[in-house]
């Protein structure tokens, strides 16, 4: 079926990404929402393909963070991808009991935000709560 695709694992050094976003929500001490609007809302009303990258991490129980990306992948010459952002998202989380637990937000935050986003709750313009 269709929905076989719809996800899929990939290796960890393929998530540097959302990584990165989940440090740098830590290292700043805030969380942030980067969207390029008009390139979401494009993708969305042409049925392009997307690709999300999440990562949650822990510093300590107090310090701990989910960093999530949104791609457009385009198929270039024959089966090569091309990759660009669309949205970049840090969030910063308090009182997490462990590194498991703050992955299992992201991958709940992640997972939620992509079926708002199909489902016409989240525009383009939104942030990811």
């Amino acid at each position: 079926t269709w929905t076989a695709a719809l996800v899929i694992w990939t290796p960890r050094e393929y998530n540097a990404v959302a990584d990165h976003a989940a440090n740098a929500a830590m290292d700043s001490g805030a969380s942030f929402a980067r969207v390029n609007t008009p390139l979401l809302a494009q993708a969305l009303l042409s049925g392009s393909n997307l690709r999300l990258s999440i990562d949650g991490g822990r510093r300590s129980a107090t310090h701990a963070a989910m960093g999530m990306l949104l791609f457009l992948v385009e198929m270039e010459s024959g089966r090569v991808a091309k990759y660009t952002v669309v949205g970049r998202w840090g969030k910063l989380l308090t009182h997490v009991a462990s590194s498991f637990v703050a992955e299992a937000l992201a991958l709940e935050w992640g997972l939620l935000y992509m079926v708002e986003l199909f489902k016409g709750k989240v525009t383009a313009t939104s942030e990811a709560q």
